[in-house]
């Protein structure tokens, strides 16, 4: 399980917009910006969340996955994911965290 937090960093309460459209948590290759994996891929709900954050508020987001490939569009070919390092983004409209490394490693 992956989970996105998403903070108000500012000294004033503002509002966001946090819809699932625009918000997904991207898995890469180490070393690339190639996707590997994206909550956004096979997932089309539109949703209108604009919630009232206050200075230093967080909403999270959460979500599973299953070490599979997915691309744009949801194609029916999904692989499992090879044992390796990879990065997780997060990404918030056009606002992009930096990469979280972590491992896949054998069963």
């Amino acid at each position: 399980m992956f989970t996105l937090h998403i903070t108000n960093t500012g000294p004033l309460a503002c509002t966001r917009d946090v819809s699932h459209q625009f918000r997904s948590l991207v898995v890469v290759a180490a070393g690339t910006t190639a996707p590997v994996w994206s909550s956004g891929d096979c997932y089309s709900l539109v949703t209108h969340e604009v919630p009232l954050l206050q200075p230093g508020q967080v909403v999270s987001y959460s979500v599973d996955w299953a070490g599979r490939t997915s691309a744009k569009g949801c194609p029916g070919s999904r692989t499992v994911v090879p044992p390796g390092q990879y990065a997780l983004i997060g990404q918030l409209g056009s606002l992009t965290s930096g990469p979280t490394p972590f491992a896949m490693t054998p069963k």
